[in-house]
C-alpha cells in the first residue's frame, strides 16, 4: 500500500513534470 504522503508526492512530480514539458512545447512553438 503506497502512503498517502509518498502518493501525494508523486502526483506533485508528475504535474511538475507535465508544466515543465508543456512549457517547453510552448517555447517551441513561438
Amino acid at each position: 500500500i503506497i502512503s498517502s504522503i509518498g502518493h501525494s508526492q508523486l502526483i506533485f512530480c508528475k504535474i511538475k513534470e507535465f508544466g515543465t514539458v508543456r512549457s517547453k512545447v510552448l517555447k517551441k512553438k513561438s
